[in-house]
């Protein structure tokens, strides 16, 4: 995923984080800042919506 977005493929980032089936905090913040950073602030929120839904902290 990180070598999709640092090459400007974020849309192969996101096709890989909808495919993996654990997701670890990395991949998460990874996809919460890469939305952000790329100016997209309503997919970002939707990912924390996700987050949210599925108990992930970033306390952990």
């Amino acid at each position: 995923m990180n070598m999709y977005k640092k090459c400007g493929s974020f849309v192969d980032a996101r096709q890989v984080f909808v495919r993996m089936q654990e997701k670890d905090m990395f991949t998460w913040t990874m996809m919460l800042t890469g939305y952000a950073k790329l100016g997209y602030p309503e997919e970002a929120y939707k990912i924390n919506e996700l987050m949210e839904k599925e108990r992930v902290s970033v306390d952990k």
